[in-house]
């Protein structure tokens, strides 16, 4: 092998090898000298800062896009950063005012280009940062935002991505922390945007309600609050995020909560993803807001994509809470679940379904131990939006929507209304709103209804079907429906059944009169049943009927109730207008049906009735709600075969009339066998009270009617009675009570009439009432065989007996006819009286108050029988056979009445004969004081005066003085002792000389 040998270099590779190596000595030291100065200048910018031109430069340029900045130094990191010290930044001239300091802020520069150098901030973080912002809205006082604390740090990557790696910062005792990267951010500032003045006073005025809305707060604890997020500018749908919120305690003027939690995930909104879009999670253990109060409440709403084009959101929602109370209704248990669909942009949703379940619901109204209601929506598109609008503006916002709802409450308990179970569904389909299935059950029966309405036009309609006790709903009902409700009585509910129709006013129009325009257009008819009932205590078996209600008026045209004597028909017209009534009754009556609505005293005049068969009525009524008594009636009372205060009546019927508190009775009759009575009217005037009665006839038995008025009358007329019933006729007034305002007239006609002992074969009378005062005129009396007149007048105002007066006059009157009839024992008085008697004052209780006068005539009479002539009838027969028992051909005499005294100055019977005077006095006690005189042959033809002169002394023997009573007279010869006279009359004589006691006669002045 050979061994190669070193050759020496040429000379001229010696050179270059020399300038090579020179060369890189030079570079070598130049590098080290180029490092050494780059270190320097690391070390100067690292330690010292940029140099002040640098630094200038770069506040100029901040300065130039408004901005005051100050710095304590900008230096350069070791990591190639910027690092600004003790920065202060605050905005010059403009609006928000900004003022912000760190402690210190680093950038991260990047040179995008070498020709015409550009930088751009790849990498922002600032350390201690504090940052107030002064912002306004309008007119309106300027507000401040300050953040405390802050941490920032991100990082940009061109127009590709952002990333926020760490933003801390601290507000109004809230810690916020953002993180998140936003991707393709071209995309975003590729879009138009709108001017930069517009964005800024937009969000100026969206920071000023910021921080109006932070004054308001005010925060226990500490409040957290993250959000994450992960975006794609170019594709919003992939946006990932999430926003959570903790807040121990928070108040507001409208919000207060406490231990409360939020969280907002959004998954992106991708039509393949396996889970939901986004998830809305909140709880609170109590939260108080200005409509109610809530306690452990939790909430959770997941969305999902519903189509592929991802604009349309499924959203599934379950609340929660165990205690739930507002100024409306608390709960103790409080379920809802929900489903529904809504657009991407907008939250209000197109279709949907919900749930919800309360358990004890309570209320002002009351309690309900659970309440069940669902509800199903959807949207009717653009066919709603071509119908009319909705008259009720609350349903506007509806109009697009159709919907369907049910709810249920059980067992409840209401002070108000005794309410057990409610249940309705409901159906909306603008413009239709339809309410079906409602059914109210109550503890005496239950109600069902049903209700329709157009909101185009205003229309509804109704129906209803309900056998409860209607009086359950009193307390809802206004003060006068329920009295009226109050005045009935059922064993069982009613039954009502009914529909109708009504036209609702212009809610929009607020000086409408709802009631009366709702009443102006409703319409309803129907009917009802009833079994036993009562009203005001009238009871009845069964009542049924229909009703309709329009223009403002009730009408029933057939109410059939019925009782026991049968059934009456009624027909029943009210207005609400003029709350007029008209009523039309027909049918069969009993008083004890009206007696529960008469008063005590008109219930003890209805025992005296006793019919024996109903009375039938027929009465047309008008009357005003709520009065007792009808403004007008009208009609007829036909009643038969009936008894009062056991008076027989075959018959009776009358029309009547009512108007003003003045009751006509037209044509009334009443009839018994063959006894009637009639009249023209009778008017009963209760203002007045006061009985007019208008051409009163008929032919009855007066003690019939004394005993109908009552036992006073018909012991008042007991004296006075017709044998047959005569022909009576009365005219005027009489008062309800006492005898002041009394006015009436009798005309009656009839006989035979017997008053004591008295006989009338006949009379025709007129008696005169007036207040107390009576007066009787005697037209015409068929007197014993002759005629009797007179007039007499009562007055029965003084306060003992009655002062009268009276005067008769009396012809052809047959004494033997009337001693049969006044004396207690066979009688042979003979005779004719003609004559007067004439009392002008007197006063029952005291006989000496009587004064008057008296004169009468005799005719062939015979009146030996009188005690005071038959004492002389023996005297005469001893000296005249016969004389004492001769008949007188004529008799006169008068009569003078002075204070119960009757004095006779010239009493003087005639016989062929004989003539006898009297002269004296007798008392009202029949006591008698007199003498009497005979003269024989006084009136004998041509020589009777001759005669009676010779004879005068003889005449001396029969004067005689009469004392003792006209009953039981003592004669006593004036000029002759009674022992001359023996032998003309022994037996009397001797009687009258045997002295016999006189039982005493009494003082008393009352009347006998």
């Amino acid at each position: 092998m050979a061994t190669p040998h070193n050759n020496p270099p040429a000379p001229h590779d010696r050179i270059g090898a020399q300038r090579g190596k020179c060369t890189a000595r030079i570079l070598r030291r130049l590098g080290l000298a180029v490092a050494l100065a780059i270190v320097c200048a690391g070390l100067y910018l690292a330690c010292i800062g940029l140099p002040r031109t640098v630094a200038r430069h770069l506040v100029n340029h901040l300065r130039a896009h408004g901005f005051d900045v100050q710095a304590a130094r900008i230096r350069l990191s070791w990591r190639g950063t910027l690092v600004a010290e003790k920065v202060n930044v605050t905005s010059a001239g403009r609006w928000p005012h900004l003022s912000f300091s760190a402690r210190s802020v680093e950038l991260q520069p990047v040179c995008t280009a070498l020709i015409r150098p550009r930088f751009v901030v790849r990498r922002l973080r600032v350390q201690d940062g504090t940052m107030h912002c002064l912002v306004r809205a309008g007119e309106l006082p300027p507000k401040e935002l300050s953040f405390h604390d802050l941490h920032l740090q991100t990082e940009f990557y061109g127009l590709d991505r952002w990333i926020i790696r760490t933003c801390r910062t601290e507000f109004a005792a809230i810690k916020l922390q953002l993180n998140g990267a936003l991707t393709n951010v071209s995309a975003l500032l590729g879009r138009e945007r709108p001017a930069p003045e517009k964005t800024a006073a937009q969000l100026e005025s969206s920071l000023w309600k910021l921080a109006a809305l932070l004054e308001q707060l005010r925060l226990e604890g500490v409040t957290k609050v993250h959000l994450d997020f992960m975006a794609d500018a170019a594709k919003p749908e992939t946006f990932n995020g999430l926003v959570a919120i903790a807040v121990q305690g928070a108040e507001t003027p409208w919000l207060k909560l406490s231990d409360a939690t939020l969280s907002l995930r959004v998954n992106g909104l991708r039509d393949d993803s396996a889970g939901p879009a986004a998830t809305l999670r909140a709880r609170a253990a109590r939260a108080e807001c200005t409509w109610g109060t809530v306690s452990n409440a939790s909430l959770e709403v997941n969305w999902t994509v519903y189509d592929p084009a991802c604009t349309i959101l499924s959203a599934d929602l379950a609340l929660s809470a165990r205690a739930l109370g507002t100024k409306h209704f608390a709960a103790e248990q409080l379920e809802l679940t929900a489903q529904c669909l809504h657009s991407l942009t907008n939250l209000l949703p197109d279709s949907g379904s919900a749930r919800l379940c309360v358990a004890e619901l309570s209320t002002k109204f009351g309690e309900a131990a659970n309440a069940k209601a669902s509800l199903q929506f959807r949207s009717v598109g653009a066919g709603a939006a071509s119908a009319p609008p909705p008259r009720l503006m609350w349903l506007e916002r509806f109009a697009s929507l159709a919907v369907a709802a049910e709810l249920e409450l059980d067992q409840i308990a209401s002070t108000n209304l005794p309410l057990n179970s409610l249940a309705c569904e409901l159906a909306w389909n603008a413009p239709s709103l339809v309410i079906t299935n409602i059914a109210a059950r109550f503890g005496t029966g239950e109600a069902r209804s049903w209700l329709g309405l157009d909101t185009s036009t205003g229309r509804a309609e109704f129906g209803f079907d309900s056998n409860f006790d209607i009086r359950q709903l009193a307390r809802l009902l206004p003060e006068n429906t329920r009295q009226w409700l109050a005045k009935f009585d059922w064993a069982s509910p009613p039954m009502l059944v009914g529909r109708g129709a009504a036209i609702l006013p212009d809610w929009t129009s607020p000086q409408a009169d709802w009631r009366t325009q709702f009443r102006a257009g409703l319409v309803a008819s129907g009917r009802f049943e009833l079994g036993t009932v009562s009203y005001r205590g009238i009871t009845a078996d069964a009542a049924a009927g229909s009703f309709c209600y329009s223009n403002s008026c009730w009408h029933v045209p057939d109410l059939r109730v019925s009782f026991p004597s049968g059934t009456v028909l009624v027909n029943i017209v009210s207005s609400d207008l003029t709350r007029e009534l008209r009523c039309h009754l027909e049918g069969p009556i009993t008083p004890e049906i009206l007696r529960p609505v008469l008063g005590e005293s008109a219930a003890r005049q209805l025992d005296l009735l006793v019919l024996t068969q109903p009375a039938h009525i027929e009465l047309d009524m008008t009357s005003a709600r709520g009065e007792k008594l009808p403004h007008t009636a009208r009609g007829r009372i036909a009643i038969t075969n009936f008894t009062f205060r056991s008076e027989r009546i075959s018959e009776f019927c009358t029309e009547l009339v009512y108007s003003n508190q003045l009751l006509r009775l037209l044509r009334p009759s009443a009839k018994r066998d063959e006894q009637f009575a009639t009249a023209e009217s009778i008017e009963i005037d209760i203002g007045t009270k006061q009985v007019r009665l208008y051409n009163a006839s008929g032919r009855a038995d007066p003690m019939v009617v004394a005993r109908a008025i009552g036992p006073k009358t018909e012991r008042a007329i007991a004296p006075y009675r017709f044998l047959t019933p005569p022909d009576v006729r009365v005219t005027g007034t009489v008062p309800f009570r006492g005898t002041r305002g009394t006015d009436l007239v009798f005309d009656i006609n009839g006989g035979p009439f017997q008053w004591q002992r008295f006989n009338m074969a006949r009379a025709r009378s007129t008696v005169h009432w007036v207040d107390e005062r009576v007066e009787l005129i005697v037209a015409e009396a068929e007197f014993y065989g002759g005629k009797l007149g007179g007039k007499a007048q009562f007055d029965f105002s003084p306060p003992e007996g009655a002062q009268l007066a009276f005067s008769t006059a009396f012809t052809n009157v047959n004494l033997q006819l009337l001693a049969r009839d006044i004396s207690t024992r066979p009688t042979r008085l003979e005779g004719l009286l003609t004559g007067e008697l004439c009392v002008t004052q007197a006063n029952t209780f005291d006989w000496s108050s009587w004064t008057g006068y008296a004169h009468v005539r005799l005719r062939d009479g015979y009146v030996w029988e009188l005690p005071m002539f038959s004492l002389l009838s023996p005297v005469l027969d001893a000296v005249v056979p016969g004389l004492g028992n001769s008949r007188f051909t004529e008799g006169r005499g008068r009569f003078i009445i002075t204070n119960g005294l009757v004095h006779y100055p010239d009493l003087e019977l005639r016989a062929p004969l004989l003539r006898m005077k009297l002269h004296g006095n007798v008392d009202f006690r029949q006591k008698l004081d007199a003498r009497v005189e005979a003269e024989l042959l006084r009136d004998t033809w041509l020589i009777g005066p001759v005669i009676s002169t010779a004879l005068s002394p003889l005449t001396k023997i029969f004067e005689y003085r009469l004392t003792g009573t006209l009953a039981e007279p003592k004669a006593q010869p004036v000029y002759v002792p009674k022992l001359l006279l023996v032998p003309l009359q022994p037996m009397r004589m001797l009687k009258g000389l045997i002295p016999s006691e006189q039982p005493p006669v009494g003082n008393n002045k009352k009347a006998q």
